[in-house]
């Protein structure tokens, strides 16, 4: 969830080593203006040092930049960056600005001040770095969280999974209900599905069968039966009557919303399924080979009539 943005309290501005050169424009109201448009060959060079540097920088601070992070810490990174190297946090003191980088969250254009407020997962954030002596260097960057116990709001989550999947809830209906209160899985995916439900599930150590319970199926016609229950009915195994329904030898479909094999059994069909159920393994398969021969078997004593001289097989 973005964070919802708020002013937020300052820290007190840090502090620069004596050695390192001030610009000109620290402690006055306005810098000086009238810069010349062409650059001389020695100020393009300290453009191009100053880039490099500010480059790095910003990848430095880019690495620090996660959920529960305070972008108050992010200036701290960048300002420490660039005095160990030596070189002034050209914003601090600009025009009063009181920090060393812009942290700029989400809704927020440019320049947005270091402060108190904390990074949550989904936030974009924007930062500007520069240094004195070069010229300014922006980049946005955004970082999302890669595994679900990162997320800043996984307490919440987990608590509210918990509670969905005890109230015997299907993934399809726990994937709605997250997504509705603003819930949302890392790597910045848009919204929870019914598989990234069953993952967050098995990591909260939940084990739960993919079958919804009773209360939350859709009811059925007469005589319909979830193959769950008329494989329990008829005392066989589920993965059995699901092979008979693919033969053939069931009716059934695939229900529209529980995504369920649906069987089609009146007390007669039941019966007959258990009986047929009773029959001994490989009779079956025996049954259709028995047949299948007695059509080219020729039953006539050999010698007979109209083929005296033809074999019988």
């Amino acid at each position: 969830m973005a964070t919802v943005l708020h002013p937020g309290r300052l820290s007190p501005a840090r502090q620069v080593p004596a050695e390192i050169t001030r610009p000109e424009y620290v402690g006055k109201k306005r810098p000086r203006t009238g810069e010349p448009d062409v650059k001389t060959p020695e100020i393009i060079e300290r453009m191009r040092v100053a880039g490099k540097l500010a480059a790095r920088a910003l990848n430095e601070v880019g690495r620090h930049v996660a959920p529960g992070v305070t972008t108050d810490e992010l200036d701290r990174v960048g300002h420490e960056f660039l005095i160990d190297h030596g070189a002034y946090p050209s914003t601090l003191g600009y025009r009063g600005y009181p920090k060393s980088l812009c942290t700029s969250l989400n809704e927020v254009i440019c320049h947005g001040i270091p402060d108190d407020t904390v990074i949550a997962d989904g936030d974009i954030v924007n930062v500007d770095i520069t240094w004195a002596g070069g010229h300014r260097t922006a980049a946005q960057i955004t970082r999302p969280v890669a595994c679900l116990t990162q997320l800043s709001y996984y307490p919440q989550l987990a608590a509210r999974a918990r509670e969905l999947a005890g109230s015997g809830h299907t993934t399809a209906q726990i994937a709605e209900r997250l997504n509705a209160e603003g819930f949302r899985p890392p790597k910045r995916n848009p919204a929870f599905t019914p598989s990234s439900v069953c993952d967050l599930l098995r990591a909260l150590g939940i084990r739960r069968s993919r079958i919804p319970a009773r209360r939350n199926r859709p009811a059925l016609a007469e005589h319909e039966w979830w193959l769950r229950d008329l494989a329990a009915h008829l005392g066989m195994p589920e993965i059995t009557l699901d092979a008979w329904v693919r033969r053939g030898w069931a009716t059934g479909y695939l229900h529209p919303q529980a995504r369920l094999l649906v069987v089609r059994a009146d007390p007669a069909e039941a019966e007959r399924l258990r009986a047929l159920h009773q029959v001994p393994r490989g009779q079956h398969n025996r049954r259709p080979w028995l047949k299948n021969q007695a059509a080219f078997t020729n039953t006539e004593p050999e010698g007979t009539d109209g083929n005296a001289n033809e074999p019988c097989i």
